[in-house]
């Protein structure tokens, strides 16, 4: 049997069950990838007599992480007609995030700002002398750590796989990566927070823009036409979020 999805999932966290009529699992492995189309994949059977069967699945995409998940019916033999609706409806859909993710999600993206704020205004409208800004950058930089430690929770839970197995694989790269960036921001925001000179402030805040870029070539963004197009409005998008608080902390 073989499922074909709109975004390309992952092998290692997509779970295929088969069921027939009697509710026993006929499929014979863990699905596995089809060989040239990245799109699709395979779940071998076992014996599968005429009847009904009821298809249930979940996966995470390969492009942004996300988790879908549905079922459909099919018959062998005879007309799935009249079968139970299969768990979800038989639509294919993304749940709605947790609260834990959300507010990952947020923290991670308020902490990048301040920092890539803080340290533009430093530089540019107080001469690298950033008033208060200990508290500011110690306290943004934790708060962008903490939040990409609650995604990675938070995936973890939605996939429902152990840490490592999410982390081997192509959704857990993504956000290893971008946990790599936020670390090295927030080393060079606390540097900066306890050095009144110009270059750990410019690490700083170059560091959260890459930081940001990491975050949009890992997001949805990156599975749409026009790749690079679309990752750079993102980008620029999430610039801007920090650009706005520069220019308010300069007039301000």
């Amino acid at each position: 049997m073989v499922l074909a999805f709109t975004d390309p999932p992952d092998p290692k966290l997509t779970v295929v069950h088969v069921l027939d009529s009697s509710g026993t699992q006929v499929e014979t492995g863990p699905p596995q990838p089809v060989s040239g189309r990245r799109f699709e994949i395979r779940e071998a059977l076992g014996t599968v007599p005429d009847g009904v069967y009821t298809v249930t699945w979940r996966t995470v995409s390969e492009t942004d992480g996300h988790v879908s998940a549905g079922g459909f019916s099919f018959g062998v033999g005879v007309s799935p007609a009249g079968a139970p609706p299969p768990p979800g409806g038989g639509a294919g859909e993304t749940p709605s995030p947790s609260p834990l993710s959300v507010a990952g999600r947020w923290s991670l993206y308020v902490g990048l700002s301040v920092v890539l704020a803080a340290g533009t205004t430093g530089i540019v409208a107080f001469g690298d002398v950033l008033p208060r800004r200990r508290p500011i950058l110690l306290a943004a930089s934790a708060v962008a750590a903490g939040g990409v430690v609650a995604m990675i929770v938070a995936e973890r839970s939605a996939v429902g796989v152990p840490l490592g197995s999410l982390l081997t694989s192509s959704a857990g790269h993504r956000l290893l990566w971008l946990a790599a960036a936020v670390a090295a921001t927030s080393v060079a925001g606390m540097l900066s927070a306890f050095r009144s000179s110009r270059l750990p402030l410019i690490l700083a805040s170059s560091g959260a823009a890459l930081t940001m870029l990491v975050r949009a070539i890992g997001g949805h963004a990156s599975g749409l036409g026009y790749v690079w197009w679309n990752v750079g409005v993102q980008w620029i998008h999430l610039l801007g979020v920090g650009s706005g608080s520069v220019a308010w902390s300069g007039c301000c």
